[in-house]
């Protein structure tokens, strides 16, 4: 194989590298934090798919720019000004904040055209973030096709989350509700150094269920015959432990925080999981009784989960 161009490999390290840091500065909710990594990501993604262009050795995957361009000529057209009467037949909810019929508060708006988007410098925001992180990826997409660069990835990755998550854990219990013992806020719960639990949640569901499918994968590579534990005799097999460690305190991190909607999402994340694996097993000889036996158990920890949690 090809080794990766050089501009993809950087890429990849500088997105995997906001992965792991972004969560520390608050969850990254604070608007410089956003900026700032917006402005990382273009740069990035610019320089290196300069650098892969000037030695012919771009490799952008064209299946998913179309989707996007379409996406970001949607995001642009919500900030060009359109006409009172065209606002009103495409997007009459927003076009009843900036013309409405109270005539002081038209007279502050004003009588020209407005955007459909009510908060245009947020959405321009959204843009350039989504756009920087979108192009960080695109352009770390070849060097993901490497091995070694999907388990470094994903090692850090799930190495960074553990860590967040056993903060959360020690902050819960040393500090309440304050951000690093030294913060208050007042409007949502926040965990670990997320202003928000669901936010928390968010994150390391994701990295949980990545956990998983390393762990997973570790253990199939490791088996040395058919046996389901045969990976214990591999010189591999501490390596798995660990993963599935991992991924263990990953899982147990989300009903911890008191996510109801992370709980839901990783409960489905788990599920999706697993009927992935049984049929890519099942084309390898899972019978039908391993099949009904794995979405029994599914929906016995599902049930547990609901009955237990708050």
């Amino acid at each position: 194989m090809t080794p990766a161009p050089a501009g993809s490999r950087l890429a990849l390290a500088v997105l995997v590298a906001l992965v792991v840091l972004s969560p520390w500065p608050f969850g990254s909710a604070h608007l410089r934090t956003t900026q700032a990594i917006a402005l990382v990501s273009l740069a990035t993604a610019l320089a290196a798919v300069l650098h892969d262009a000037r030695r012919r050795r771009l490799q952008l995957p064209r299946l998913l720019l179309w989707p996007l361009l379409g996406l970001w000529t949607l995001a642009i057209f919500q900030l060009v000004p359109i006409p009172a009467a065209l606002h009103h037949a495409i997007a009459p909810g927003s076009a009843a904040v900036w013309h409405p019929d109270v005539p002081a508060a038209a007279a502050v708006l004003g009588p020209g055209p407005h955007p459909v988007s009510l908060h245009p410098e947020a959405t321009r925001r959204w843009l350039a973030f989504a756009t920087g992180l979108v192009a960080l990826a695109l352009a770390a997409a070849p060097a993901l096709r490497e091995r070694r660069a999907q388990l470094r990835a994903a090692i850090a990755v799930v190495t960074g989350a553990v860590l967040v998550s056993v903060y959360g854990f020690v902050a819960r219990l040393a500090f309440g509700d304050r951000l690093f013992g030294a913060w208050t806020v007042p409007t949502v719960s926040p965990f670990g150094p997320f202003v928000s639990k669901n936010h928390f949640a968010g994150y390391v569901e994701l990295a949980a269920l990545l956990a998983v499918s390393l762990a997973t994968g570790l253990a199939d590579e490791a088996r040395r015959d058919a046996g389901r534990f045969s990976w214990i005799e591999s010189r591999r097999a501490r390596w798995v432990v660990l993963a599935w460690g991992a991924a263990a305190v990953l899982v147990l991190a989300v009903p911890v925080s008191l996510s109801r909607g992370g709980v839901v999402s990783l409960a489905a994340g788990l599920t999706f999981f697993v009927l992935l694996r049984a049929w890519s097993r099942r084309r390898k000889g899972l019978s039908v009784r391993a099949l009904a036996i794995l979405l029994a158990g599914l929906a016995a920890t599902a049930g547990a989960l609901f009955a237990v949690l708050p």
